[in-house]
């Protein structure tokens, strides 16, 4: 598998891909005023950004090896991550 910065765009059907974490930590950008939520495929367990502004980079501890889906509006951007499209 390979890691990858990828960005899920704004009323896409890749919004329903998932991701997993490369490392422990996630980096998530976005180019609209937001929160992001990270859902665990597993578990349903919810792991939130709860305020990310435009231009700015936050960072998120999520389960290496885990499965998300993200939700959120605008295009987020997600880096280093893997991803499964269905």
């Amino acid at each position: 598998m390979k890691n990858h910065k990828f960005v899920l765009p704004d009323n896409s059907t890749l919004k329903s891909s998932q991701i997993s974490p490369v490392f422990g930590t996630v980096k998530v950008s976005v180019d609209k005023d937001t929160s992001v939520v990270f859902v665990d495929v597993e578990t349903k367990e919810k792991f939130t950004i709860d305020s990310i502004t435009d231009g700015l980079t936050e960072k998120i501890k999520l389960e290496k090896g885990h499965w998300y889906i993200v939700e959120g509006a605008g295009n987020i951007t997600v880096s280093p991550v893997v991803v499964r499209i269905e």
